[in-house]
């Protein structure tokens, strides 16, 4: 029984990232869960692209449910969040079990992380608060402002 055990475990560190980057949350919640979910969808011969897209379209509407201020859809996009990063992490766990890592792969993840990010900071409260039309308002009047100056000068 530890001979599994071991080979388990080492079959989960092979599909780590170097150690150095990989956060506490990450060693002890979200890699063994995201490796589970990669050794489910290998027997399913789903394509770690596909892991991907369905983590990016998670994270997006979760980030879309913050933007209510309803406490409910609220914990409801935190849920999708976790399962967002949950497959974020099987889509890269999946691609080194398979052997199927490729640039394009990285490429992909990057854009649906990226899709993520923007849809959770667009939708969270803080743009609510006025923070980014300030900083946008103050960015293109201060644009102005120098036109202005230098029409005058």
């Amino acid at each position: 029984m530890p001979d599994q055990d071991d080979e388990s475990h080492s079959r989960l560190e092979a599909t780590y990232k170097a150690r150095e980057v990989e956060g506490i949350l990450d060693l002890y919640f979200y890699r063994p869960l995201g490796f589970q979910l990669a050794e489910s969808f290998q027997k399913f011969k789903v394509k770690p692209v596909t892991v991907t897209w369905l983590a990016g379209l998670f994270g997006v509407i979760a980030g879309h449910l913050y933007f209510y201020r309803s406490l409910r859809v609220n914990i409801v996009g935190m849920a999708l969040h976790v399962c967002s990063n949950a497959l974020d992490n099987a889509d890269g766990q999946l691609a080194r079990l398979t052997h199927r890592e490729t640039r394009e792969g990285r490429i992909i993840d990057s854009i649906a992380d990226h899709l993520v990010f923007f849809s959770v900071y667009l939708d969270s409260p803080l743009p609510r608060r006025g923070f980014i039309a300030c900083n946008l308002s103050s960015c293109y009047g201060g644009r102005d402002q120098s036109r202005i100056a230098r029409r005058r000068g």
